[in-house]
């Protein structure tokens, strides 16, 4: 009895020292630490303005917004230009309960997210540093939070050394890491904090530091809102990503799309399959006995890379992996160019004789117009045709004719092409069609046309139109507000105003002034932005197609969800392509068009996207049968995959990524492909350029030929040849169109 008396005792002693212990605390201002909550797994990022995190209403938006996003860390700001959440010398004195940090700490842990407290050394104020030690331990004791992250900006690194040792250990495992945007160079003596969060797009930089500091976690960090770099992404994330600041909070609403690809990167990489490349001596290009009117030749071929190369004469440039271009000076007659490494020697002749000269006595066309066939009709029978404003040119394209239109005709003339003298039809809109692609209807056929009131259908992001009364040429132009279509020699025979939809907000029809016809207006929606259209022709009606913009996907690492692509791998079978080192060495263009195109096709695919490839072997596939792939997919983007070469006379050094577009939709396209695989690859940004490739002459989505780069430069033939070329490319591809899509 007097046992449990005693302990009875005692436990009542400990209640009440701890009771007391507790008044006291409370007294002084002291809390038992909070324990800290930390997640598993890299550290995907984001950074919380304080101004922001001062003025949420729900702290959980904020948590959910960032879990939602794919970030599983917040670094939540403590000050602003507006000033410090708390004062410098003090936390605050009202409760944990409703202070602002720790509000958002129990949402984020709730949420799955961890926070990071962010501020200056002292927390805005001017404090020893013994006190500046004092107050952060106190803050990483204060919150729940996973630890704090000082920005280093203008402190000297020993400053910095010296104030985590006077905040020693931080209690509860907890981190102490710095973000380090001034561009200083690695420093060991800030080997003590981790994480390190770098901002740099320099991964020889990021590596500097990781070597300075090896006990430290050292990350890339963001510049401004966003993380610009993917690159330094990419070459970061083969492996999946152990962590990054990729940027603002605010970036989920403003954003969404490029942050939920940055968030791809904490995901491995699409593995690509190099080329293999010979390395035997080996001449590609050109063949042996060929004959040239040039002074010169450029030699193109492989070798071992790590051997010396002999030439017996002209100018030499190799590539790391030995690759070569030479240029060769020619004698007129026959000239012997060899080619000597180690053991091995390669010789070739190559003949030059003098151009013939003499006044051009070949067919000469009469031009004159002929109105025999004034008033008949023509009915377009190529799949696509050109309206030309100068017959004898191809790059003279008023309009693109689709198969099925009916023009009406001026007359005919003849005109000279490829040496030839062919017959050309003058159209009502005064430009030339080729007799080739159309056939001419019998006398009174065709007859006048009045399109009828259409009959309406609508699948998803498509509205149809047709009007029965007949298939008139159109000539469109599209622009930041409207849709123009020209009927030639035709009338409406409705209101304009049935082709309200949620496309379209209004329409009007007015006759042409000088011809027959009817110009159509359409003006397009804000709110419902239009991403293609197409005229179109069957039994002898007209149908417009309307096409909305894709959705943009939120969903982390995938941005592309909901987006349909086109890939089209140029030349196949026969067709190797354009001639470059690899030309006649085993790897012709043809195969670098597949294996950028599978690479492509993984890397959207793993971003959300449904990828299609016009072949995926070595398969002959027409022009035609390409633009009619397109035609029944009726894709988002169509992508058509090619690598460059020059006429092999001089080596020019030309090099470079281009971007080919036709129809003014798809200019956007074009730059941005070509500035981000640019940037991911870093060869030389051509830019956007019109030319009229027959697969780029689309309404019904932004359609691109792509060329990533010259096969006839020894640096960028193995670039790309290489496993990392071919992932950076088809990472780039990505870039561009997520960019693109805005």
């Amino acid at each position: 009895m007097r046992l449990r008396i005693k302990l009875f005792l005692a436990l009542l002693v400990l209640f009440t020292a701890a009771l007391a212990l507790l008044f006291a605390a409370s007294l002084l201002g002291l809390r038992l630490p909070r324990r800290a909550f930390v997640t598993d797994g890299p550290i995907a990022a984001l950074t919380l303005p304080a101004n922001q995190l001062a003025a949420a209403e729900d702290p959980a938006a904020l948590a959910e917004s960032a879990a939602g996003s794919g970030a599983n860390t917040l670094l939540a700001a403590l000050e602003s230009a507006q000033g410090a959440l708390f004062s410098g010398r003090a936390l605050p004195d009202t409760g944990r309960e409703t202070d602002p940090l720790n509000a958002l700490c129990g949402a984020a842990k709730e949420a799955g997210v961890q926070v990071f407290a962010h501020c200056g050394p002292s927390l805005g104020g001017d404090l020893p540093l013994d006190e500046q030690g004092a107050l952060l331990r106190r803050l990483l004791r204060h919150y729940s939070i996973a630890g704090l992250i000082l920005s280093a900006d203008g402190v000297p690194a020993a400053d910095l050394a010296a104030l985590a040792g006077a905040i020693g250990n931080p209690p509860g495992g907890r981190a102490l890491g710095l973000l380090i945007t001034d561009g200083r160079s690695p420093d060991a003596a800030l080997g003590a904090f981790s994480p390190l969060f770098i901002e740099t797009g320099d991964s020889a930089q990021l590596a500097a530091w990781r070597a300075a500091c090896p006990d430290a976690l050292v990350l890339p960090a963001a510049g401004g809102e966003l993380f610009a770099d993917a690159a330094l992404l990419r070459e970061e994330g083969e492996g999946g990503l152990a962590g990054a600041l990729l940027g603002s909070l605010e970036l989920t609403g403003s954003d969404p799309g490029r942050l939920a690809l940055l968030m791809s990167y904490f995901d491995p990489l699409p593995a690509a399959g190099g080329l293999a490349l010979s390395g035997t001596l080996t001449v590609g290009y050109p063949a042996d006995g060929t004959v040239t009117t040039a002074d010169s030749i450029v030699v193109l071929g492989l070798c071992d890379g790590a051997q010396p190369l002999t030439l017996s004469a002209g100018s030499l440039r190799r590539a790391a992996g030995g690759a070569f271009a030479a240029e060769v000076p020619l004698e007129e007659g026959e000239n012997t160019i060899t080619l000597s490494q180690g053991a091995e020697t390669r010789t070739l002749t190559v003949t030059r004789r003098t151009p013939q000269s003499g006044s051009y006595d070949g067919p000469v066309p009469d031009t004159r117009l002929d109105e025999t066939l004034a008033g008949r009709t023509v009915e377009v029978t190529a799949q696509l045709a050109s309206a030309l404003s100068d017959p004898a040119s191809d790059g003279a394209i008023a309009m693109t004719l689709y198969q099925g239109a009916r023009a009406r005709l001026r007359g005919s003339a003849q005109a000279l092409r490829g040496g030839q003298i062919v017959t050309v039809y003058q159209l009502s809109s005064g430009d030339w069609l080729l007799a080739e692609n159309a056939r001419l209807l019998e006398e009174g056929e065709g007859g006048e046309i009045t399109l009828a009131a259409p009959s309406v259908a609508e699948t998803g992001r498509e509205i149809s139109f047709t009007f029965a009364g007949g298939a008139p040429v159109c000539y469109d132009a599209r622009g930041e507000k409207t849709l123009t279509l020209t009927f030639w020699d035709a009338a409406l025979g409705f209101d304009p105003a049935l082709l309200a939809c949620r496309y379209v907000t209004a329409a009007t029809a007015a006759p042409l002034e000088d011809a027959e016809g009817t110009r159509l207006t359409l003006t397009l929606a804000q709110d419902a932005p239009l991403w293609g259209y197409e005229v179109s022709y069957a039994d002898g009606a007209t149908t417009l197609t309307l096409t909305g913009a894709p959705a943009p996907g939120v969903e982390p690492g995938r941005p592309l969800a909901g987006l349909t692509v086109l890939l089209d791998p140029g030349h196949g079978g026969a067709d190797a392509g354009a001639l470059g080192i690899g030309g006649g060495a085993g790897a012709p263009e043809k195969a670098f068009n597949l294996a950028l195109a599978q690479a492509a096709a993984d890397r959207l695919t793993q971003l959300g996207a449904t990828v299609v490839m016009t072949r995926t072997g070595d398969d002959a596939r027409s022009l035609q049968q390409r633009w009619d792939d397109c035609a029944a997919l009726r894709p988002d983007l169509f992508l058509a995959l090619h690598h460059n070469s020059t006429a092999l006379i001089t080596d020019t050094g030309a090099a470079g990524v281009e971007a080919y577009y036709f129809e003014p939709g798809s200019a956007a396209l074009a730059g941005a492909l070509s500035s981000a695989v640019s940037a991911a690859t870093g060869r030389t940004d051509g830019g956007a350029r019109w030319s009229y490739f027959y697969v780029t002459r689309t309404t019904r989505c932004p359609a691109v030929l792509l060329e990533l780069g010259y096969l006839s430069d020894p640096d960028e033939f193995e670039s790309c040849a290489s496993a990392g070329g071919l992932l950076a490319a088809a990472d780039g591809i990505a870039v561009g169109i997520l960019a693109a899509l805005g």
